[in-house]
């Protein structure tokens, strides 16, 4: 009976070493992910760090355009009023028209308006010949 006896404890001493290969390996396993997850959580945490000091050069990017748009508005503030450089605009652009409605034209100036006038007639004349030429071009190919 001796030897029954020692042939069951050989099955638990076996069953119990596979349950030690079983729990060896779930902690093999168990180990391999808590070291994913702590690349994961380095390079997690790499990340936040790029991202807090790339707010930080934001903040001190907008400090400086912030200052730099307040300096501007003071000094706009004492630079040129566009509206009185538009007024001095209207103002010489009315003295003109007034010069040309007042003076008489010279003979000199009548002549210059007439021949600019028949250049202008004569370029009317050529662009609708040329007009013409083309719709007949056109209509012989269609």
């Amino acid at each position: 009976m001796r030897l029954k006896r020692g042939e069951g404890d050989g099955k638990h001493i076996g069953a119990y070493e596979i349950a030690i290969v079983r729990l060896e390996k779930v902690l093999l396993e168990s180990s391999h992910v808590v070291k994913r997850l702590e690349s994961k959580l380095e390079s997690l945490q790499l990340v936040k760090y790029n991202l807090n000091i790339d707010m930080m050069k934001r903040d001190e990017a907008l400090k400086e355009k912030k200052a730099q748009l307040e300096g501007e508005a003071g000094k706009s503030v004492q630079g040129i009023d566009i509206y009185n450089v538009l007024d001095e605009e209207r103002s010489t652009m009315q003295n003109m028209e007034d010069l040309l409605h007042q003076g008489d034209f010279t003979e000199e100036s009548d002549a210059f308006a007439n021949e600019q006038a028949s250049k202008l007639n004569s370029l009317r004349t050529m662009v609708n010949e040329s007009e013409s030429l083309c719709g007949n071009a056109r209509k012989r190919f269609r």
